[in-house]
This record gives C-alpha cells, sequence and structure tokens, in this order.
C-alpha cells in the first residue's frame, strides 16, 4: 500500500481520511436524494397511467353506449317499418268473405279461369301447381313417361 499518496505520512493520512469521509457523506446525501427523486416520480408514473386508463375507459365506455343507442335506434326503426309493412299487407289481404264476393262476381265468366289470380284457384280448391304435379305422377305415385319429343342421341361414326 505504500503506492498511495500520503501513506507514511501521519498529516496527510488524516487529510485525505477526512475528505474520503466528507466525499463519502455527499455521496451518500446524492443517493438519498436521487431515491427520494425516484419516489416521487414513481407515483407521479403511476397517476399519470391512472388518468391514462380511465381515458381510455371513458372513451371505450362512450364508443360503446353510441354503439348501443345506434343499434337501439336501428333497432326501433326496423320494427317501425316491419308496422307499417304489415299494416299494408294486411290492408293487401282480401278478408274471406271478400274472397268469396269476388269468386262469386267472376265465376259467370267463362274465361275467368285464365284471368284469374293463382290464389283465387287455390279457393276454388284447384291449384295449378297440383294440376301441374297430377299431370306428371301416377296416383300410385311412380312418374309418368314425359309426353315431349325428344330428338335422338346423335351417334357418331
Amino acid at each position: 500500500m505504500a503506492i498511495l499518496p500520503g501513506w507514511t505520512s501521519l498529516v496527510a493520512a488524516g487529510s485525505i481520511a477526512h475528505s474520503l469521509h466528507i466525499a463519502a457523506m455527499v455521496v451518500l446525501a446524492l443517493v438519498v436524494v436521487a431515491e427520494g427523486m425516484a419516489l416521487v416520480y414513481d407515483d407521479r408514473k403511476y397517476a399519470l397511467i391512472g388518468v391514462a386508463e380511465r381515458d381510455i375507459t371513458g372513451r371505450r365506455d362512450l364508443k360503446q353506449r353510441e354503439a348501443e343507442e345506434r343499434q337501439h335506434n336501428e333497432i326501433a326503426e326496423l320494427q317501425r317499418r316491419l308496422e307499417e309493412t304489415q299494416r299494408q299487407q294486411a290492408s293487401r289481404r282480401l278478408t274471406i268473405t271478400d274472397q268469396q264476393t269476388l269468386i262469386a262476381a267472376l265465376s259467370p265468366f267463362p274465361d275467368s279461369r285464365s284471368t284469374s289470380l293463382p290464389y283465387l284457384e287455390t279457393l276454388k280448391g284447384s291449384s295449378l301447381r297440383a294440376n301441374s304435379f297430377q299431370s306428371r305422377y301416377r296416383p300410385d305415385g311412380t312418374r309418368r313417361a314425359s309426353t315431349r319429343l325428344r330428338s335422338p342421341p346423335i351417334l357418331s361414326a
């Protein structure tokens, strides 16, 4: 240890030791101040994180409320349109007495069958679809032979 300055002198060793104690206390004071500042800034960081999270949550809740309100308005509009459409359809449908009156009014005309509406045909009991089914199938459920003429298959030589 003889290479250190003032190692052999009593006055120099005391002076250097005193200076190093002062330097250690200054460094210790700086460490305490730095640690205190770190705690203050750490608290501030968590406070800012809380503010940012509340802001994000508030914006998300606002968007969700707006979306729910939009959906509620769309549902209300669709329900209103559905009720309106149902009222219009109800007014277009004939009551049973009106249907019978219409059938009775059209029955004296000979070609009323060709000009009547398909639902009038179903009211009379003969549906075009049923007639078409009956013409294609036998009563036992087997398919009848087609009456359409088919061209013969082309044979190549």
